[in-house]
Protein backbone atom coordinates (compact mmCIF):
# COMPACT_ATOMS: atom_id res chain seq x y z
CA UNK A 1 0.00 0.00 0.00
CA UNK A 2 1.42 3.36 -0.99
CA UNK A 3 0.97 6.50 1.08
CA UNK A 4 1.78 10.08 0.26
CA UNK A 5 0.86 13.73 0.46
CA UNK A 6 -0.50 15.98 -2.27
CA UNK A 7 -0.19 19.74 -2.32
CA UNK A 8 -1.27 22.36 -4.85
CA UNK A 9 0.96 25.34 -5.55
CA UNK A 10 2.30 27.72 -8.14
CA UNK A 11 5.20 30.18 -8.18
CA UNK A 12 3.03 32.87 -6.56
CA UNK A 13 2.83 30.90 -3.29
CA UNK A 14 6.43 29.67 -3.18
CA UNK A 15 7.00 31.01 0.33
CA UNK A 16 3.91 29.22 1.64
CA UNK A 17 4.90 25.96 -0.06
CA UNK A 18 8.43 26.14 1.38
CA UNK A 19 7.05 26.77 4.88
CA UNK A 20 4.67 23.83 4.52
CA UNK A 21 7.42 21.48 3.35
CA UNK A 22 9.77 22.65 6.08
CA UNK A 23 7.09 21.77 8.63
CA UNK A 24 6.33 18.38 7.05
CA UNK A 25 9.98 17.39 6.75
CA UNK A 26 10.68 18.39 10.36
CA UNK A 27 8.55 15.42 11.43
CA UNK A 28 8.62 13.15 8.40
CA UNK A 29 11.55 12.92 6.02
CA UNK A 30 10.31 9.92 4.04
CA UNK A 31 6.67 10.28 2.99
CA UNK A 32 6.53 11.21 -0.69
CA UNK A 33 5.00 14.58 -1.55
CA UNK A 34 3.51 15.31 -4.96
CA UNK A 35 2.81 18.79 -6.30
CA UNK A 36 -0.38 19.32 -8.30
CA UNK A 37 0.31 22.54 -10.25
CA UNK A 38 -2.36 25.18 -9.65
CA UNK A 39 -1.66 26.65 -13.07
CA UNK A 40 1.09 26.77 -15.69
CA UNK A 41 3.27 29.04 -13.51
CA UNK A 42 4.69 26.36 -11.24
CA UNK A 43 8.16 25.57 -12.60
CA UNK A 44 10.19 27.62 -10.10
CA UNK A 45 8.37 26.33 -7.03
CA UNK A 46 8.53 22.78 -8.39
CA UNK A 47 12.30 23.05 -8.79
CA UNK A 48 12.81 24.51 -5.31
CA UNK A 49 10.58 21.91 -3.65
CA UNK A 50 12.24 19.08 -5.54
CA UNK A 51 15.78 20.24 -4.73
CA UNK A 52 15.14 20.89 -1.04
CA UNK A 53 12.47 18.36 -0.13
CA UNK A 54 12.25 15.72 -2.87
CA UNK A 55 8.79 16.83 -4.01
CA UNK A 56 7.75 15.51 -7.42
CA UNK A 57 5.21 16.92 -9.87
CA UNK A 58 1.99 14.99 -10.59
CA UNK A 59 2.78 12.71 -13.49
CA UNK A 60 -0.21 13.31 -15.79
CA UNK A 61 -0.57 17.07 -16.25
CA UNK A 62 -2.93 16.63 -19.20
CA UNK A 63 -5.30 14.65 -16.97
CA UNK A 64 -5.33 17.48 -14.42
CA UNK A 65 -6.32 19.95 -17.12
CA UNK A 66 -9.06 17.67 -18.51
CA UNK A 67 -10.41 16.98 -15.03
CA UNK A 68 -10.48 20.68 -14.15
CA UNK A 69 -12.35 21.56 -17.33
CA UNK A 70 -14.83 18.69 -16.92
CA UNK A 71 -15.59 19.61 -13.30
CA UNK A 72 -16.08 23.26 -14.23
CA UNK A 73 -18.45 22.23 -17.02
CA UNK A 74 -20.34 19.92 -14.65
CA UNK A 75 -20.82 22.43 -11.85
CA UNK A 76 -20.98 25.58 -13.97
CA UNK A 77 -18.86 28.71 -13.98
CA UNK A 78 -20.99 30.43 -11.35
CA UNK A 79 -20.32 27.62 -8.84
CA UNK A 80 -16.60 28.34 -8.55
CA UNK A 81 -14.87 31.69 -8.85
CA UNK A 82 -11.48 30.08 -9.57
CA UNK A 83 -11.73 27.06 -11.91
CA UNK A 84 -8.15 25.98 -11.13
CA UNK A 85 -9.17 25.08 -7.61
CA UNK A 86 -10.67 21.88 -9.09
CA UNK A 87 -7.16 20.69 -9.96
CA UNK A 88 -6.68 19.33 -6.44
CA UNK A 89 -9.31 16.68 -7.19
CA UNK A 90 -6.63 14.90 -9.24
CA UNK A 91 -5.32 13.48 -5.97
CA UNK A 92 -8.18 10.93 -6.10
CA UNK A 93 -6.71 9.52 -9.30
CA UNK A 94 -3.03 9.72 -8.34
CA UNK A 95 -0.43 7.17 -7.46
CA UNK A 96 -1.17 6.74 -3.73
CA UNK A 97 -3.58 4.24 -2.19
CA UNK A 98 -3.80 6.40 0.94
CA UNK A 99 -3.05 10.11 0.94
CA UNK A 100 -3.40 13.46 2.60
CA UNK A 101 -4.17 16.59 0.66
CA UNK A 102 -2.75 19.62 2.44
CA UNK A 103 -3.45 23.19 1.37
CA UNK A 104 -0.27 25.18 0.83
CA UNK A 105 -1.13 27.80 3.44
CA UNK A 106 -0.95 25.21 6.24
CA UNK A 107 1.92 24.48 8.60
CA UNK A 108 2.15 21.03 10.20
CA UNK A 109 2.92 20.61 13.90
Amino acid sequence: MTRGIYITANDRVSDHAIALLNSIRTYDTETPVVLIPYDDNYHNVAQILNDRFGVTVYQDLEFIERLSIKLQQTFGEEFVARPNQFRKQACWFGEFDEFLYIETDIVVF
